[in-house]
């Protein structure tokens, strides 16, 4: 059965970082005000709702985080029979143990990535980039083309590279236009180069002439 309560209780507190380090105080944060949300004059950073008596399996509460730090976020709740529930630190929901109790809960902030960070990401995704034009130049460089027109050339060369780049690259859908375009360009180098090696017939020769 679905288990409901009428009144509930919530604490936020500041807490040490989950690494152990002490860090700087960045405070508690905020709640915002409702008509059914009551703060302590005492204890800022305590809500409660102590008034409806309506049942509920669940409540929403506008509250606004620091700019740092962790915090941890308590909650008692009260059914009908005015029995009030609470989980302790580490508490996992009984029918399921990789569930973490949602009556107690450790936040922190996300850190931010530093620039040397975002900057080995980048020269790392500059790489598998290189790598793939390279790879894919050297198919398209491989295609044979008894084409002599440029624009049939080019047409050819395109209509190759999108099957090579789906091919080759389905499971990198973001590196397919990079192929493709590498592929094209390759081909298209190769094919006026199989052009100009070729032997020139009587007729080519008289318009030269």
């Amino acid at each position: 059965p679905t288990a409901f309560f009428t009144k509930y209780l919530v604490e936020i507190t500041e807490t040490a970082p989950r690494n152990g380090g002490s860090g700087d105080r960045c405070g508690n944060g905020y709640f915002f005000t409702n008509s059914s949300l009551i703060l302590s004059a005492s204890c800022p950073l305590v809500a409660s709702e102590t008034t409806s008596g309506e049942n509920k399996t669940a409540v929403s509460l506008k509250w606004t985080a620091p700019l740092c730090g962790c915090l941890t976020i308590r909650a008692v709740v009260v059914d009908s029979n005015n029995i009030g529930y609470r989980a302790q630190p580490g508490e996992t929901v009984s029918n399921n143990p990789g569930r973490k109790s949602a009556l107690h809960r450790v936040v922190c902030l996300k850190e931010k990535r530093s620039n040397a960070r975002r900057g080995k990401k980048r020269n790392k995704s500059k790489k598998k980039k290189e790598w793939i034009d390279v790879d894919c130049c050297r198919v398209g460089n491989n295609q044979q083309s008894s084409v002599r027109q440029m624009g049939r050339l080019s047409h050819e060369c395109d209509m190759r590279a999108k099957l090579h780049s789906v091919k080759k690259y389905f499971k990198l859908p973001s590196k397919q236009k990079s192929c493709r375009k590498a592929f094209k360009r390759c081909c298209i180098k190769n094919g006026k180069a199989q052009r100009r090696n070729q032997p020139r017939t009587r007729k080519q020769r008289r318009r030269r002439s």
